[in-house]
């Protein structure tokens, strides 16, 4: 089943180091289903710069809803992922690869490049003309998008510390994620990613769980004799 916004979250953002982002799935994501992350300027209608490039992460079984997926050295070495695999040098973007320390911004989406289907973007100064916009992705900050801007702009490293447990469905964690408040962040120079100060890498694998979920059944022999013991 294709994916839609807000299907995916992020909750790991680093663009020190060799470069990493985390994301929870939010929903059952199936075996193949495949999530392009591009951090290129969006316009509103197309792609600015040509040469920004674009890494994939592929589902090769089941992720169920409340699994995080962290994918590891975006901008040099052997990209990685935690569950499924992930791709640098996607077919048809460019070779500028990795996060960049100021005013980037990263989509996600399915599909095609010239007609994405947007699942989820986070900014870490700002979604504006220069950075890339939200303007025809159907997403909105705050909601399934996140901007960083008013806490700390050209954050450098954020990870979500907020809840993840207690929420009725995976879809309510959504306005916590997206919410800039429930994150830690570090702005700096250096490798802040591995300086000892939260946040750190690797981000946390802790899932995401929803309260009174699917009831588990046990059957058990009853011992008990009597004059209905034996009948159907």
């Amino acid at each position: 089943m294709a994916l839609s916004a807000g299907n995916i979250a992020f909750v790991g953002f680093n663009a020190d180091g060799n470069d990493n982002i985390a994301f929870v799935a939010l929903v059952d994501i199936n075996p193949n289903e495949v999530i392009i992350f591009e951090d290129n300027e969006w316009n509103g209608t197309a792609w600015v710069d040509t040469n920004e490039s674009a890494f994939s992460w592929t589902a090769t079984s089941l992720v169920t809803a409340g699994t995080i997926v962290r994918i590891d050295n975006i901008g040099s070495g052997t990209i990685t992922a935690s569950t499924g695999t992930a791709t640098t040098g996607v077919t048809g973007r460019g070779t500028n690869r990795g996060i960049a320390g100021g005013d980037e911004t990263i989509y996600a989406y399915q599909g095609n490049a010239t007609s994405p289907t947007f699942i989820t973007a986070i900014a870490s100064g700002g979604f504006s003309t220069a950075n890339g916009v939200l303007t025809n992705t159907g997403l909105t900050a705050g909601t399934n998008a996140i901007d960083f801007l008013t806490v700390d702009d050209d954050v450098d490293i954020a990870a979500y510390n907020g809840s993840r447990s207690g929420q009725a469905d995976f879809a309510s964690y959504l306005p916590l994620i997206n919410n800039p408040a429930n994150w830690q962040t570090q702005d700096g120079t250096g490798d802040q990613g591995i300086d000892g100060t939260a946040p750190d890498v690797p981000f946390s694998s802790t899932a995401f769980a929803i309260a009174n979920g699917n009831p588990t059944v046990n059957l058990s022999v009853n011992t008990n004799s009597g004059t209905e013991a034996g009948t159907t």
